[in-house]
């Protein structure tokens, strides 16, 4: 026999076999939003930026241009912008 996960998932169901709650994700960013619920938007997000040195702080700007930008990932995934705190003890 040959099935897929889901079709397994629905047989044991019918049969009572508990089984995780989902559902098939047709691309990659939709299978990362699958796994962002409500309990975790109800949460606030923090966002730690950091460099190691003054120097890096200074000399690695495309760094903290990257981490800055997962603020923009936790909106894309559902954080309200209100809800995103920023941590930045290098400025």
């Amino acid at each position: 026999m040959n099935i897929h996960e889901y079709q397994a998932k629905a047989v044991l169901a019918k049969f009572g076999v508990p089984v995780p709650r989902g559902f098939p994700a047709m691309s990659v960013a939709e299978a990362a939003v699958s796994k962002v619920t409500s309990g975790h938007l109800a949460r606030i997000a923090y966002l730690y930026v950091r460099q190691s040195t003054l120097r890096q702080v200074l000399n690695n700007t495309e760094s903290a241009t990257r981490q800055y930008a997962l603020r923009q990932r936790a909106v894309a995934l559902g954080w309200p912008v209100e809800q995103i705190v920023t941590i930045d003890s290098d400025q």
